[in-house]
């Protein structure tokens, strides 16, 4: 059980909100949608620059592909994957592209995902419709959470996958990834969870959990921008994995240019495609280097540590929270039930506070850099919002 009173000292988090320029100018509250840019990130990127320009295409060997072996081994030990397990990817959307381009659905043609995912994971078997493929729905009845029981409702014999997230991008909920493994496997089915808003404030790992697959993307809580996801595979199915539309990256031997046959990686790395954005690769090892430093569990404490603090400052002001009621279930990410929140957005930014709207929610995700005074500043704010 997390102590509900641990907090990083004052002086710590003094220190890393100094490597975050916008904090001495901003309350970023934000990180749901979109980490802040560290000076750490910064520094990474004006290096990879520096190497374009100083090597040209020969930084490739020098330096670009140990700079992705690096981001694949970070973010391993961050989920208890090894490096080979890790593949990288433009977006989670290609990631989840690489997973399905590789499933047989001739026997097993459903797939099981939540109404509180992000659309991004359902419209990836329904844009594949003329597969035959058919979307079923676990749903939920508090808007919050979903029990596991409405996903062993549906999974059957005919069930390729359930494909669900790790943290429900509304509501902060976290899904129980060990008790939804056990009911896919039950069936012979195969577990995808989408770890983007888990990945970086929750503590996670992929054997334990029993997991098939884990999608995550730096844009979020690792802190790293958009432009770079990550892709983990289960080492036990990668022999019978051999995704579609596939590029040079997954080819075992690349750089011997063969174009007269294919062979697939012997490892997770076969699910990458093309050339990865270099750019993008170095911002993300930045952000993995500040949460390194902090640690993900510590981060996590903290973080519950401010969410409850928030809790009780607007229980007091008569605010509806969207949040789980178990301890255990709740994450970084805070909803508040309004009328027209994208007025109230537009408010608190116009009071240097950043926030993100989504139907009927303003959403705030303090992290382990937040402080119970940027909580005030943004709940005095909400006390100025001129009645309509």
């Amino acid at each position: 059980m997390t102590d509900r009173r641990a907090a990083l000292p004052d002086d710590e988090i003094e220190r890393y909100r100094a490597q975050f320029p916008t904090l001495a100018r901003k309350t970023h509250l934000n990180t749901v949608s979109l980490g802040p840019l560290s000076s750490r990130s910064r520094e990474r990127v004006l290096e990879f620059l520096d190497l374009w320009e100083e090597f040209g295409a020969s930084a490739w060997y020098r330096t670009w592909l140990g700079a992705c072996a690096e981001a694949r081994e970070r973010l391993g030990r961050l989920i208890g994957a090894q490096p080979e397990q890790v593949s990288l990817h433009g977006c989670v959307s290609n990631a989840l592209a690489a997973v399905a381009n590789s499933l047989d659905y001739t026997d097993r043609n459903e797939v099981v995902v939540a109404d509180l995912d992000f659309p991004t994971i359902p419209i990836q078997w329904l844009s594949r419709a003329d597969q035959g493929i058919e979307v079923k729905y676990a749903t939920s009845d508090d808007g919050i959470s979903v029990p596991l029981e409405q996903y062993e409702a549906l999974v059957s014999e005919r069930t390729a996958l359930i494909a669900t997230s790790q943290v429900f991008f509304t509501s902060g909920a976290v899904q129980d990834l060990g008790g939804l493994a056990a009911i896919a496997h039950r069936k012979g089915a195969l577990l995808l969870v989408d770890a983007y808003q888990g990945t970086g404030q929750i503590p996670t790992d992929v054997r334990e959990s029993d997991l098939d697959f884990l999608v995550t993307g730096g844009l979020k809580w690792l802190m790293g921008g958009p432009g770079l996801a990550y892709l983990y595979t289960a080492p036990r199915l990668v022999d019978e994995l051999r995704p579609t539309g596939s590029g040079w990256f997954a080819a075992d031997h690349q750089f011997d240019f063969e174009r007269r046959a294919f062979t697939y990686k012997p490892d997770g790395r076969r699910m990458e495609t093309g050339t990865p954005a270099m750019a993008a690769v170095y911002a993300g090892l930045g952000g993995l280097e500040m949460l390194e430093a902090v640690g993900v569990s510590r981060a996590r404490e903290h973080t519950l540590s401010m969410v409850e603090y928030l809790e009780q400052q607007a229980s007091r002001r008569g605010l509806i929270l969207g949040i789980p009621a178990e301890w255990a279930q709740r994450s970084g990410i805070v909803t508040l039930r309004m009328n027209d929140p994208a007025r109230v957005v537009k408010h608190l930014a116009a009071h240097g506070i950043i926030t993100d709207y989504r139907p009927g929610l303003v959403r705030v995700s303090p992290f382990f850099f937040t402080t119970t005074e940027d909580l005030d500043l943004f709940l005095a704010a909400l006390d100025e919002i001129p009645a309509t």
